[in-house]
């Protein structure tokens, strides 16, 4: 900017200080007041001082808003040049010269579950730019896998997300994903019977469009009601990419009762399925012989001749874990289940259907109460266990069930393969327990969690 003008004021013998912009007035030039009385000839002289200050002011407040115009201009550029200097430095960023592999992978990593949540990831990924737009859009592990749970269900249709609208995403979701996709779906938790603020009807709609798809499923976990299944049950296309299926479902009445009920046929149109978790009464669906390798099956009625009849088939199986909540209802049949390439059997509850089982391949037995209690049939598993498994059981897990010392001396006898073994003690013989240890084996990986 340039100088300030001349101002009149400093012809009257007043200085104007540019250091500070402050006034210096000498003695003698503004007149004193004697008496309290000012002379005529000192009031003109006032009078001519006070009109050059006003003419000052208003020449330094023309100058002012040149000022201001003037800043206003130069953070105007300044502001230019940083938007120029960030889009200069953006290509630099590291961010930049990552391989879209790499980038993908971070992607990956920041997803939790999967949602039609058009504000989470991974829809949130394609709007930062048209790179990442197409890194997201390319990397099928971003979109193999969807929540339709009802929590973010509920989540979604509180802002007022037609089912039209949901379905559509739901449809993009899956055109995204190139691959076998995984659902995670719950028509019937705990929580949806608690909240129910969402109708049914939607959650039915969703699987019908799921069940589209059966073709692609990879890993599908169910929880369903009886409108649910009988959409389940009327897949009757192959399903060449499904390897993991999880489905509860308890009905309120038999529905086998009904003459022309069909079971759930699912399964056994599934080439590669290896692993199930079956809730649900075994007289409603209809297992695969051959593949499956892994099951969890939950009795939440009394075990029946026609369940032990359907374990028999099932010839492959490597893991098994049954929850037998309701004990057995009547004879069961008198020759043994042979499973001979069984290594890991699990029971929640349930374990005196070990004496009807051969297992000579078993190395991992767990059993689990529901009720934290002793084992007063621990010699009878002891020696099942044993005759069983040909003494070759090398990891043991009795969880919720309290031995004593004496008990683990029986166990360890029995089973002389062990290597790794968890249990519970009450704290009182958490002494005698270590005795045993260091008596019956050495180097056995030992667990205690005291129990109260």
């Amino acid at each position: 900017m340039s100088e300030p003008a001349a101002l009149l004021f400093t012809q009257q013998n007043v200085i104007y200080d540019g250091t500070d912009g402050s006034i210096v007035t000498p003695a003698g030039v503004i007149p004193s007041i004697q008496n309290g009385v000012i002379s005529d000839e000192d009031a003109l002289y006032l009078r001519t001082l006070l009109a050059s200050a006003e003419s000052d002011a208003r020449i330094l407040d023309a100058e002012l808003d040149e000022a201001v115009v003037y800043v206003a201009r130069l953070q105007k550029l300044r502001d230019s040049l940083e938007g120029l200097r960030k889009r200069l430095l953006g290509p630099l960023s590291s961010i930049h010269r990552l391989p879209a592999e790499i980038l993908a992978q971070i992607f990956i990593y920041c997803l939790e579950q999967n949602t039609l949540d058009v504000t989470k990831p991974p829809w949130t990924l394609g709007m930062v730019c048209q790179r990442w737009r197409s890194v997201a859009l390319s990397t099928s592990a971003l979109w193999n896998t969807i929540w339709l749970q009802s929590h973010h269900l509920k989540a979604i249709t509180l802002r007022s997300v037609s089912i039209k609208m949901l379905l559509a995403l739901l449809e993009e979701y899956i055109r995204r994903c190139t691959t076998a996709i995984n659902i995670r779906m719950d028509c019937n938790g705990p929580h949806l019977r608690m909240f129910n603020r969402i109708p049914m009807a939607i959650y039915h709609e969703i699987l019908v469009t799921v069940t589209r798809y059966s073709a692609r499923w990879g890993s599908v976990e169910l929880s369903i009601d009886e409108p649910s299944f009988d959409i389940l049950r009327s897949i009757t296309t192959p399903l060449p990419m499904l390897c993991s299926l999880s489905i509860t479902f308890w009905p309120t009445n038999n529905p086998t009762n009904n003459p022309t009920f069909t079971r759930l046929s699912i399964l056994s149109q599934a080439p590669q399925l290896t692993t199930a978790h079956i809730s649900t009464p075994l007289q409603l669906i209809q297992l695969p012989h051959v593949q499956l390798q892994k099951l969890r099956v939950e009795f939440r009625k009394p075990f029946t001749a026609y369940d032990y009849e359907v374990l028999r088939d099932l010839v492959n199986l490597r893991h098994l874990h049954t929850c037998i909540s309701r004990g057995i209802s009547g004879p069961l049949p008198p020759e043994r289940l042979t499973f001979n390439q069984l290594v890991s059997l699990a029971f929640t509850d349930g374990a005196e259907i070990l004496d009807h089982l051969t297992l000579p391949s078993l190395r991992e037995f767990k059993l689990v109460r529901y009720v934290f209690r002793s084992l007063p049939e621990l010699p009878m598993l002891c020696h099942m266990l044993g005759a069983r498994s040909h003494c070759n059981i090398m990891h043991l897990h009795l969880n919720m069930v309290m031995i004593t010392a004496q008990e683990l001396s029986m166990l360890l006898d029995a089973l002389p393969s062990i290597t790794s073994l968890t249990f519970d003690v009450l704290p009182e013989t958490t002494r005698d327990i270590f005795v045993a240890l260091t008596m019956s084996r050495v180097g056995i990986a030992s667990y205690l969690c005291c129990g109260k």
